[in-house]
């Protein structure tokens, strides 16, 4: 059992670790366009997302109840073929997914509502960013 809870942690970490780079690879392409404002406005309006995620309350040994787990969403994605706009609804999605999989509820006030119902909102602002944006002017 405690091998397998090290191998929750090890594989809990690759994958915020991937979903931190793909940000970092997004931020960078933005970047190298010539967007830095706009790169520094959707990270700003993203890190509110994810200073919203109670991170001690995240991959708990023993959780009993955990927000709304979800399978890892299996769709053909290329990074290199996407527009902005999909790569950052992408960016997004993928930390909220996570969030969902991995946030324990069994010590949040009220089975965490109000905790998950404002990290989905933070995310949600973060989609809604992009939607409003020029980038995604092709895809309405």
């Amino acid at each position: 059992m405690k091998l397998f809870g090290l191998f929750a942690t090890v594989a809990f970490a690759a994958k915020k670790d991937e979903l931190d780079q793909r940000h970092e690879d997004f931020k960078t392409l933005l970047i190298a366009k010539g967007y830095t404002r706009f790169a520094d406005r959707f990270d700003r309006i993203l890190n509110k997302a994810l200073d919203a995620i109670p991170m001690e309350h995240t991959n708990v040994d023993n959780c009993v109840t955990l927000w709304a787990p979800h399978f890892e969403d299996k769709t053909a994605w290329d990074p290199a073929t996407a527009t902005k706009c999909e790569y950052a609804r992408k960016v997004a999605r993928s930390y909220l997914r996570w969030t969902e999989n991995n946030l324990c509820l069994d010590n949040i006030n009220r089975k965490g509502t109000g905790v998950t119902h404002g990290i989905e909102t933070k995310f949600n602002n973060v989609i809604d960013f992009m939607w409003n944006s020029k980038f995604c002017d092709e895809e309405r």
